[in-house]
C-alpha cells in the first residue's frame, strides 16, 4: 500500500473535505515546506479555522521515519489545485 494512500487519503481527499479534515489539494500552492511539515510533526501547532483540534493523528513523528515524512511533504508540495486521480492511487500508483 503506497505511503500516500495510508496517510493522506485515509483522511483527506483532493476534491473537498472528507469528514473532519481540510482539503489539501492546493496546499503546495499556498504553503512552504516548513509549514507543510509542521502539522505532521505537531498537528495542534496550527489548526485550520473551523476544524477541531486533536482530530489528526498525533503520532506521525513516532510511526513514520524522517524519510517518509519528507516524501509526504514533497508530495504535498506538488499539489497545486489539480485533481488527484484517487482511483489510480488506490490501484498502487506511486506518488
Amino acid at each position: 500500500v503506497p505511503l500516500f494512500q495510508k496517510t493522506y487519503m485515509a483522511c483527506h481527499t483532493s476534491t473537498g473535505i472528507n469528514g473532519a479534515f481540510p482539503d489539501l489539494s492546493a496546499v503546495g500552492k499556498r504553503r512552504a515546506a516548513a509549514y507543510t511539515r509542521q502539522p505532521i510533526l505537531d498537528p495542534n501547532a496550527f489548526v485550520v479555522p473551523g476544524f477541531p483540534p486533536s482530530v489528526m493523528r498525533q503520532n506521525f513523528k513516532k510511526v513514520l521515519t524522517p524519510q517518509q515524512i519528507g516524501k509526504i511533504v514533497a508530495f504535498l508540495l506538488t499539489l497545486k489545485g489539480q485533481a488527484i486521480d484517487e482511483a489510480a492511487v488506490k490501484k498502487g500508483v506511486k506518488w
